[in-house]
């Protein structure tokens, strides 16, 4: 009976029927692929030496104003880096040699901090409004702080690194 009140059912999808790639198998290559990336850029950057001109690009920011960037020497840093010269990488450029020394220490330690509060079964955390609805505040996370007190010591040094007074920070 087809009428203008009757509706007709709706078939089922069928399962044989193409689906887009799963996030879970992507989610799974990205941090492998991401890793080998990572580690070819870093091979690269301990066999081709940026101080000597003409292996590398030259700072777009350097080359159109002539200022120093924050990232300026920070190719050298991380050349002195690889080789395990920690004082030719704090003279190149510190704020990067710091960064890149730090950011896997502070990564550690926030697993193992998160891991702790779980318990050690990786549940919520204290910390989770879900559980906690008191963990809603009103400052900003600690890592919204930490990352505005970077950006603020970064934007000092990049206008110390340019001004006379501050010329030894230059690369």
């Amino acid at each position: 009976m087809s009428g203008p009140g009757s509706t007709t059912p709706v078939p089922p999808p069928s399962r044989g029927s193409p689906r887009p790639p799963s996030r879970d198998r992507t989610a799974r290559l990205a941090v492998p692929v991401a890793a080998l990336l990572g580690l070819g850029a870093l091979l690269f950057l301990a066999a081709v030496d940026p101080g000597i001109p003409g292996r590398y690009p030259p700072c777009p920011v350097h080359a159109a104003f002539g200022l120093l960037c924050p990232g300026c020497g920070g190719l050298r840093a991380g050349h002195a880096l690889t080789r395990g010269d920690l004082p030719a990488a704090l003279r190149a450029n510190a704020p990067v040699s710091l960064l890149v020394l730090a950011v896997p220490l502070a990564v550690s330690a926030r697993t193992v901090r998160r891991r702790l509060r779980a318990g050690g079964r990786g549940g919520r955390s204290r910390g989770d409004p879900r559980r906690n609805p008191r963990a809603l505040s009103r400052r900003p996370a600690p890592a919204v702080r930490i990352a505005l007190a970077g950006a603020l010591a970064l934007t000092v040094f990049t206008v110390l690194r340019n001004l006379p007074v501050g010329a030894f920070l230059a690369p």
